[in-house]
């Protein structure tokens, strides 16, 4: 009795591909030992496991490194105040303001609103008035891949925001495709920011200048187990002004000629609310001399995704 003709054809396949996929695991496995062991020919400290004491020199140059946050999380609740901090809905204008359009002349989306006044900020940040955020609504959310710093999108200070009398609607419909938002409602009725921490923040792995410090130990024994353990330590809210970046790419300031734009304004993550692309990250990056200047005209807006 020939038993293979009473199994099924596909079980071959399994077994074929399962094969396939040992022997190429295996060939790539050999090839990267190979590479390692000329890196290591070539560079012999790369043979010495990494100390305690070298640890130590990160841990400590990564604390040097933290700049002061404010974590937000969003609460699902309609904004109940024109000035309120806010993801999504409507924006707080003065009497004469008019809704702002990119640069086709199509109504922008609003991504958020912050009244400056109602958190506990960095010592960078203006204390008052409100900052809104706001992104082209296409498929791309506006981002220029090519010079982030010329992307559609727009940052607006209202320094006083005693005269925010009146609040603007976009005149477009919700598109979900075009939106980052998760429900209708969060676009048009928008949800409450609110405040949940305020403290100092080291950079990530993924930020282009930790990357230059730290990826010499990761070759080294024990160096890759190390800089997991370093930056698994902290987790900070997905919602945040000030602190460092977070990327689920790249840092694109790594790229091109933008390494001064070292302050983060503002950072939405993703939650049960907001989320661009497959669980991305989106960054309004500005300069420290802008920020201190109260010059929110000159952005650097980036957002990636799985």
């Amino acid at each position: 009795m020939d038993i293979a003709q009473h199994i099924p054809s596909f079980f071959f396949t399994v077994v074929a591909m399962a094969l396939l996929f040992l022997a190429v695991s295996s060939v790539r496995g050999g090839f990267e030992k190979k590479e390692k062991a000329k890196k290591i020919a070539a560079n012999p400290e790369l043979g010495e496991p990494v100390t305690d004491a070298e640890k130590r020199t990160v841990e400590e140059w990564l604390d040097e490194q933290a700049l002061p946050y404010t974590g937000l999380s969003v609460v699902d609740e309609a904004p109940d105040d024109l000035i309120a901090s806010h993801i999504g809905g409507g924006a707080a204008a003065p009497r004469d303001g008019k809704w702002p359009l990119d640069k086709s002349g199509q109504p922008m989306l609003l991504l958020a609103q912050i009244n400056l006044g109602e958190l506990s900020l960095p010592h960078e940040f203006p204390k008052q008035g409100v900052l809104q955020f706001f992104i082209q609504s296409d498929d791309l959310f506006g981002l220029n891949f090519d010079d982030p710093t010329d992307s559609d999108s727009k940052v607006l200070w209202y320094p006083d925001s005693k005269i925010l009398e009146i609040e603007l609607r976009s005149e477009h419909d919700f598109k979900e495709d075009y939106s980052p938002f998760n429900k209708a409602e969060y676009w048009s009725e928008g949800r409450k920011l609110k405040l949940t921490s305020s403290s100092n923040m080291r950079p990530e792995w993924g930020v282009w200048f930790v990357e230059e410090k730290v990826n010499q130990y990761y070759d080294r024994a024990g160096g890759e187990d190390m800089l997991e353990e370093l930056f698994e330590e902290f987790e900070y809210e997905a919602h945040r002004l000030g602190g460092h970046p977070s990327f689920t790419q790249s840092d694109p300031r790594g790229y091109g000629n933008y390494e001064d734009y070292n302050r983060v304004l503002l950072q939405i993550g993703c939650d049960d609310f907001i989320m661009f692309g497959d669980s991305g990250e989106c960054t309004f990056f500005i300069t420290e001399a802008d920020l201190r200047a109260r010059n929110f005209d000159n952005v650097l807006y980036n957002w990636d995704c799985c």
